[in-house]
């Protein structure tokens, strides 16, 4: 189809931009524990809350996808982690980190669901 092409570039930049940032804040941990004055726990509950919600909102997320606008879904769910990337970067404390990095696992759990439907159909 027209745009394939485009759109499977979009795709694979997403990914990486997704990927990118789900690592950094583990790989970060010990710096934004120092930084904020977090102690392990509340490390932990950082990187807890973005594996609860992402393996939560994953079944809803592919539902969703199969009654909207696949390219529409997706374009939400990068919106809403790159908007929860920035909050991340901006949170002065503990309780906004956790509740930036809960939007950020919601926004990623889009990209799956939605582009290994969307692959298929533009490349039959």
């Amino acid at each position: 189809p027209e745009g394939a092409n485009w759109a499977l570039f979009v795709m694979g930049l997403a990914y990486l931009h997704l990927n990118l940032s789900v690592f950094a804040v583990p790989a970060l941990l010990p710096q934004v524990l120092g930084e904020l004055s977090l102690d392990d726990g509340q490390g932990a509950a950082l990187t807890l809350i973005f594996t609860l919600v992402y393996s939560l909102a994953l079944l809803p997320v592919g539902w969703i996808a199969d009654k909207f606008k696949r390219p529409h879904v997706m374009a939400m769910g990068c919106a809403t982690w790159s908007i929860a990337t920035v909050a991340t970067a901006l949170s002065p404390s503990f309780w906004p980190l956790l509740g930036s990095r809960g939007l950020f696992a919601l926004g990623n759990a889009v990209q799956n669901p939605v582009a290994f439907s969307l692959i298929p159909e533009y490349f039959p």
